[in-house]
């Protein structure tokens, strides 16, 4: 009886033991996987920053300077805020913040109030909703004061009483001269050009824009830009007048999907003084040339990034396969408006896929919500298509140079129409109608995409306002049957 009550107890112990050893590798092996998973997610974290990477400093002076960065990747997230740190601590101990807004892309800024004969260390950084990214150390030394150590002349016998002269009266030019004393006046010097981004840039046109930072204290008697094919063959000039200050030309007659390679120019009685070369490359122009539809109405189209779009609105009145469509109107009910600006479609009459398929010609569909977020993007993240630093204002390069009602935004349609539409895409602002009335006329224009929405296909509208520089309703569920709006088709 000792004897199995001895053993009993072994049991239990080697139980309590082999329980223990059990918890303890359970626990091992949940704090590995506690482990990984932090790596993991740290590592994902990394992989959705922004990269970003500091360029080159341009234009530095004794006061003044241009630092450089560029969003290489927004990372998974839109670019929220860029700019620079910058000091004269390589560790940037109070250091210097600079704010340059968002977006992808090259950016700069001109820091001013800068130490003469010093030198400054800056790099870049930019931040998504992730965190923030950083790119390598840069520096740059400004130029000597230019002003120290002018007024040192010797001249002809005797000791002048300033400026260490030893001629009459201070000395003059060197000590060469009667009675100019120390007023030796400041050699001019070739002017300081400054080659900025282009803008407005599409298939064959584009425009470039310099700044004059410094005449070299004489005038300006010609300024403009250099530009070609190839970085060592700027064998073009355009002039853009005299004077100082900011100026810009606009190119037309351009190849399409051409990178080309451009530089500001400025000249005075001493020279000629020459910016940065820059780049800029043209739209391509889809090839698929024109395209017909049932009707025999003829379209013209535009490549954008990958996708290829009619650059007019639809005008067919019949589905491919013969049928009428039902409740078509024109804008205003004057069908001589139907070839510029096509037709308001009524809701119902694509309502189901097959209505879908069918309205557009073959090889062409009506773009589905995914297509027209595509688009979007594209648009968003290529700088020539933004309006100023948020990428988000992408609706003047979508909308037509013509027929928007004015708005002092300036980043949206009715803001200088002038310089809408670098996309090509051509939007007109036909605007809508319901069952009572046309409305929006001039304000704004309403496209029809579709997706599934819970099951169902449903239409959605994609709208652009004269008054706003972002493009809307991209997930809008429009399912309301009466409701009209424009068609524009894609390439299958």
């Amino acid at each position: 009886m000792l004897v199995i009550i001895l053993i009993d107890k072994v049991k239990i112990m080697k139980k309590s033991i082999l329980c223990a050893i059990v918890i303890a590798l359970a626990a091992a092996t949940g704090l590995l996987y506690i482990g990984c998973e932090k790596h993991n997610s740290l590592i994902e974290a990394e992989k959705n920053k922004p990269q970003v990477e500091t360029l080159n400093a341009t234009g530095v002076y004794a006061n003044t300077a241009t630092i450089r960065g560029n969003v290489v990747s927004c990372g998974r997230y839109k670019i929220t805020k860029q700019g620079f740190f910058y000091g004269t601590d390589s560790g940037f101990a109070n250091s210097n913040f600079v704010s340059c807004g968002s977006g992808a892309g090259e950016y700069e800024t001109s820091i001013s109030n800068l130490s003469p004969s010093t030198t400054y260390y800056f790099k870049a950084y930019a931040e998504n909703r992730v965190g923030f990214a950083y790119g390598e150390v840069a520096s740059f030394t400004t130029a000597q004061d230019p002003i120290a150590g002018n007024e040192n002349g010797n001249g002809d016998g005797g000791s002048g009483d300033d400026n260490n002269g030893n001629g009459e009266d201070n000395g003059g030019d060197n000590g060469n001269g009667e009675d100019n004393g120390g007023d030796n006046e400041e050699p001019v010097t070739i002017p300081v050009v400054q080659t900025n981004p282009a803008t407005n840039v599409n298939g064959t046109t584009a425009t470039l824009n310099g700044s004059i930072t410094d005449n070299g204290g004489a005038e300006i008697t010609d300024k403009g830009f250099k530009y070609g094919i190839s970085p060592s063959s700027l064998d073009i000039s355009v002039s853009a007048g005299n004077g100082t200050g900011a100026f810009a030309t606009e190119l037309t007659g351009l190849t399409v999907n051409t990178t080309y390679y451009y530089c500001a120019y400025a000249t005075n009685s001493a020279g000629t003084g020459i910016g940065e070369v820059k780049v800029f490359a043209t739209n391509s122009i889809c090839d698929c040339g024109t395209v017909t539809d049932y009707d025999g109405n003829v379209y013209q189209t535009i490549q954008i990034g990958e996708q290829c779009w009619m650059r007019e609105n639809l005008k067919v009145s019949h589905y491919k396969d013969g049928v009428d469509i039902p409740d078509l109107i024109a804008a205003y009910d004057n069908d001589d408006s139907i070839p510029k600006y096509g037709y308001l479609y009524k809701s119902s009459s694509i309502k189901t896929e097959s209505q879908q398929d069918k309205i557009c010609p073959s090889g062409w569909h009506m773009p589905t919500v995914e297509e027209f977020r595509d688009l979007r993007d594209y648009l968003q993240y290529h700088p020539n298509y933004v309006c100023g630093s948020n990428s988000l204002y992408i609706t003047k390069s979508m909308a037509a140079k013509e027929g928007w009602e004015s708005s002092s935004e300036f980043c949206a349609p009715g803001y200088d129409m002038t310089t809408n539409n670098s996309s090509g895409f051509n939007a007109l602002p036909v605007g809508s109608a319901d069952v009572y009335d046309h409305i929006d006329w001039g304000y704004q224009c309403n496209f029809f995409v579709y997706g599934i929405v819970s099951g169902d296909t449903r239409n959605s509208i994609v709208w652009i306002k004269s008054n706003s520089s972002e493009i809307g309703g991209i997930i809008n569920d429009s399912n309301r049957f009466n409701l009209r709006g424009s068609i524009r088709c894609i390439k299958d």
